[in-house]
């Protein structure tokens, strides 16, 4: 495709409304969440630098995940400036996205309405909507080093060092990225030799070459000390096949596009490549089989959130787009009934999971912010003859010690509340009999080993809420939390000091919660409890 063409394909304004409008949303009340923001205020609001995701101990091994936050000086305190990378990023991604669907004359969709599509499912909500997210600039990188690669193959040869450089850096950012950029340059090198193609293919070559050099480096600094292995399970095999189950329901409900096509279609191209002998298409086919490779790599793992196939949608996209427009047989058969079943689980699905997800990580922040205000103005301006306790309700020790974390950070930078004028403290004991200490060394307030691994809770003992206490409900919360609930604690022993209020929140009306509930009614699964279709507000009670 010309140059012109594509100058043409981009003159439109329709092809950068998804783009925009996206990148002014995320800046639109951009605010610090609960869930792992207060590493920031922990580290760049005092000077240091942000932690790396670098844990031997855990084979984690990801050293340039949101360090471009790093560039902020300390006295920037705005979120505006900390989603403002995160806009920029979508509308790179946008942009080369869209251009490489022109380039490779992909024409069954329009840009727009595909980007919209992708813009709107949960795992690309995710991954733009909360800031410390590995996923986001792999997804960008990736994408950049795709373009880079296409244009290469149309005769751009000044674009090789870039494509390089942009797939080097992509592999740091997430651990499986040497292995799906290093499937894709090896299939398309294999392929390429064996439609007649013989010549020395430079690019394939030296990405292999920095996919292998990123192995040994990575064994060495983390996965040669690892002490727990992430995602690993402990059960037994039964438990295990039920987890896998269950991990595949949720990505075929989550990403039913990989799920029902990308798959099936990388498995029945290379079936028919290896024993059809049908000519292959080198740079589709690997894009198919690379993000197939990254897909199943979650399978093992045992694995499961919704932003974990988002790098799939990269590579999988634009092939799956080329055969079924250019290939007669997938315009039946499965294929044709494939494309119909994922329209529908998109309605029904992934679009509903999508607008709440948007309206949760654009209500909790704000919410929450507003929380730690009070409680910080509330302990400032009463007198206590004691140091108040803060609990937060219903939430174990070991699983929620982050928001625990999270609340004491926040009322310390931003609530401007020195340690020792307030405790946090659990009344539930752990659900498990683990030490909240990792490898027998207690970790500090701020430590990015959270959740199961520590806790800045004060343990033992666990101790019963008393006379002046706060109590607080939060949207993480496992109680099932509605009026009669709040009722029964102010009628037996708290007061409502204050709440928040979502009055435009977007209840989950997905089918993987329908089906859930469903199961749950009949005996069939795990009680859902009354908090099915979206969280509770925040609420905190002072104890009488």
């Amino acid at each position: 495709m010309s140059d012109k063409h594509c100058r043409t394909a981009w003159s439109s304004y329709w092809h950068w409304l998804p783009a925009f409008a996206a990148g002014v949303f995320i800046l639109a009340y951009a605010d610090f969440g609960p869930t792992d923001d207060h590493q920031i205020l922990n580290s760049i609001f005092q000077g240091h630098s942000l932690y790396l995701i670098v844990f031997p101990e855990l084979g984690r091994f990801c050293p340039l995940c949101f360090q471009e936050l790093n560039l902020l000086p300390a006295s920037t305190r705005s979120p505006f400036w900390f989603f403002l990378p995160q806009a920029i990023s979508l509308l790179v991604f946008c942009y080369c996205f869209s251009r490489i669907i022109v380039e490779l004359e992909c024409r069954l969709w329009r840009p727009a309405v595909l980007l919209t599509l992708l813009l709107l499912s949960p795992g690309f909500v995710t991954i733009w909507l909360r800031i410390q997210l590995c996923e986001r600039n792999f997804v960008v990188f990736l994408t950049i080093f795709l373009l880079f690669f296409v244009l290469v193959e149309k005769g751009r040869r000044s674009m090789l060092i870039p494509a390089l450089a942009a797939g080097t850096v992509a592999m740091y950012f997430k651990e499986p990225g040497f292995i799906v950029i290093g499937v894709f340059a090896a299939t398309h090198w294999l392929l390429q030799f064996r439609n007649g193609h013989r010549r020395w293919n430079w690019m394939d070559f030296l990405l292999l070459v920095s996919a292998g050099c990123y192995l040994p480096v990575y064994y060495i600094v983390a996965f040669s000390k690892r002490e727990l292995t992430y995602g690993a399970h402990s059960g037994t095999a039964a438990e295990f096949l039920i987890t896998l189950a269950k991990t595949a329901g949720n990505f075929a409900l989550n990403d039913p596009f990989i799920f029902f096509i990308a798959l099936p279609l990388a498995g029945w191209r290379a079936y028919r490549i290896l024993r059809t002998h049908v000519i292959a298409d080198p740079m589709f086919d690997a894009m198919l089989i690379a993000g197939a490779t990254y897909a199943l790599l979650f399978f093992p793992l045992n694995i499961f959130s919704v932003y974990y196939w988002t790098p799939a949608y990269v590579f999988s996209v634009p092939a799956v787009i080329h055969f079924y427009a250019k290939n007669k047989e997938c315009a039946r058969g499965y294929w044709r009934f494939s494309k119909k079943a994922v329209a529908l689980l998109f309605a029904i699905s992934v679009l509903p999971s999508g607008v709440h997800l948007i309206s949760y990580y654009k209500y909790v922040p704000i919410n929450f912010n507003a929380t730690v205000d009070f409680i910080a103005n509330d302990i400032q301006q009463k007198p206590h003859e004691d140091v108040p306790v803060i609990y937060i309700d219903s939430m174990t020790p070991d699983a929620a010690s982050i928001y625990y974390d999270s609340l004491n950070i926040f009322l310390q930078v931003r609530g401007g509340l020195k340690a020792e004028q307030f405790v946090m403290r659990s009344a539930a004991n752990p659900v498990t009999d683990r030490q909240l200490r990792t490898h027998g060394q207690e970790l500090a307030i701020g430590d990015p080993l959270y959740a199961a691994y520590y806790s800045v809770i004060e343990l033992p003992p666990t101790v019963a809420p008393s006379a002046g206490d706060y109590l607080i409900i939060v949207p993480q919360t496992t109680a099932d939390i509605d009026q009669d609930y709040l009722m029964r604690l102010q009628q037996s022993c708290c007061d409502l000091v204050f709440s928040t209020a979502s009055a435009f929140a977007v209840p989950n009306l997905s089918l993987k919660i329908l089906l859930k509930l469903a199961a749950a009614r009949i005996g069939l699964g795990e009680s859902m409890g009354k908090n099915y279709f979206g969280p509770p507000d925040y609420f905190v009670f002072v104890r009488r």
